[in-house]
């Protein structure tokens, strides 16, 4: 290992380090749910069978803060997002974070695409912040050894986000685009398979098989050791297969989405060859799709100069666009 990529995985398992305290996988739970329609059958009735919408009821508060109501399978669900209104507005941007993400963590980022004249709308996942156990660091309830428990939340957070399209389209406007981080870039990757009204999309730190990352990534070693003496590899994938944007490429195309990924070559999260391999099945499914490789990980794409760069490469895609596959 060359001196700067020893330098940068020490510095990713030191950050990775501060959380592991707080990380609890829970018992394992196997999964009772059958293979989903969508998976086994190419149909769109599936995928609306695996992912319904949301519909928004009603929004409340300020104009900074607000929460959108949505009603869904689980009843009414209080949705908390923060915008950032943008005075010459060129688009309107959904950033879905990361894994325990925390309230305001996304305050530079949104800030920035406000000044370009893209309001943003940072949208708080379930069993996150306010939505969370008070005072947790870690959203444990949202994934975990409990199989269905994690397809339940990756679920609603799709419905979630569809609703805010919802309700952003419904009296028109400029474009809407989504972006995603790390496990908000999952979400970002069902919704492009369920959802007209966006067409573009980026996604950061990012694969395209669920059960695979959890399996081999750093920040989820203690699901896998809850998860070892229960399931294999290949079993978890199939369980997993529901929530893996992977399984859905066909209609990522046919819904006219364009990807844009943006991935770290020294990423112990997300392995970058199942970045890499998400990438060759999206264009060979013939999804327009572009990559950019930072040689950073994952948490140091959030250090300075990687943030920078990786803002610069958002903003580059959404204001310029991308048609055709690199």
């Amino acid at each position: 290992m060359n001196p700067y990529a020893w330098a940068i995985h020490s510095l990713e398992e030191r950050l990775a380090a501060v959380d592991d305290p707080f990380k609890v996988a829970g018992l394992y739970a196997p999964s009772r749910l059958a293979a989903p329609p969508s998976v086994t059958e190419d149909t769109s009735a599936g995928l609306r069978a695996t992912f319904p919408a949301a519909a928004p009821v009603r929004a409340s508060g300020g104009p900074i803060d607000f929460v959108l109501d949505t009603m869904g399978e689980e009843g009414v669900q209080h949705l908390p997002v923060r915008i950032y209104a943008a005075r010459r507005e060129r688009l309107r941007c959904i950033v879905v974070p990361h894994w325990n993400a925390t309230d305001g963590g996304y305050d530079r980022l949104a800030a920035i695409l406000c000044r370009c004249g893209i309001t943003t709308y940072v949208v708080t996942m379930p069993h996150h912040g306010t939505r969370g156990v008070p005072g947790a660091r870690v959203a444990n309830r949202f994934l975990n050894a409990d199989l269905d428990a994690t397809v339940s939340s990756v679920r609603q957070a799709v419905a979630e986000v569809r609703a805010l399209v919802a309700w952003l389209t419904a009296a028109g406007g400029p474009e809407v685009v989504i972006v995603g981080v790390s496990l908000g870039s999952c979400i970002a990757g069902l919704v492009g398979a369920v959802e007209r009204r966006v067409t573009r999309y980026v996604l950061v730190l990012s694969a395209g098989d669920f059960g695979e990352t959890v399996w081999l990534g750093r920040a989820t070693r203690h699901i896998r050791a809850a998860l070892d003496d229960h399931v294999t590899l290949e079993e978890l994938r199939r369980v997993w297969a529901v929530i893996s944007p992977e399984s859905y490429i066909d209609a990522i195309r046919e819904n006219g989405s364009q990807i844009y990924l943006i991935t770290g070559i020294f990423d112990t999260v997300v392995p970058p060859p199942a970045s890499r391999r998400f990438v060759r099945k999206l264009r060979d499914g013939g999804v327009p799709t572009k990559v950019s490789e930072l040689w950073c990980g994952h948490y140091t794409l959030g250090l300075f100069p990687f943030n920078l760069i990786s803002v610069a490469c958002i903003l580059w895609f959404l204001l310029r666009g991308h048609a055709h596959p690199a």
